[in-house]
């Protein structure tokens, strides 16, 4: 558990005030940290944020972070995330080509922030063909920007 309110709104403020200098038009995201499975469980306080930079380990960028960042009548007209993606791989991804199709300015705020991704066991390995089939969906839909079409956050 993270108890720290202050980088919160430190949070909150950097996403606001990027998207005031992209007009509105920003999805934003932020590179995760991953924690090592040792922290799991600690209840960790704003003065031990030192220690957590210094245990986390940064994620490549080839990913899209752990916060996608959009004003919510956005998420609303693009019918949110892809619901007919299962499992693990690729949600995220199509999210983020659905913004850049639709003009949104895609932005990292990875320095003016920190996103710490708490450890747990991975699934991405356990059906690697569930995988290939979310990746196969990206490419053959990525290019539709509103999708859920049929219903949507049931």
């Amino acid at each position: 558990m993270l108890d720290a309110p202050g980088p919160h709104e430190r949070a909150l403020c950097v996403l606001l005030d990027t998207q005031d200098e992209l007009g509105g038009r920003g999805f934003l995201l932020c590179q995760s940290r991953d924690l090592p499975q040792d922290t799991e469980g600690r209840q960790i306080h704003v003065g031990g944020m030192d220690e957590l930079h210094r245990l986390a380990v940064m994620r490549p960028t080839h990913g899209v972070g752990g916060v996608q960042c959009a004003e919510a009548d956005w998420f609303h007209r693009v019918r949110g995330y892809d619901e007919g993606y299962k499992g693990w791989g690729a949600e995220d991804a199509d999210l983020v080509v659905r913004a850049e199709r639709d003009g949104r300015v895609v932005k990292w705020v990875t320095e003016q922030t920190m996103m710490f991704h708490q450890w747990h066991p991975t699934a991405k390995y356990d059906r690697p063909w569930l995988v290939k089939k979310n990746k196969f969906r990206l490419t053959l839909t990525g290019w539709i920007v509103r999708k859920n079409w049929f219903g949507w956050g049931e």
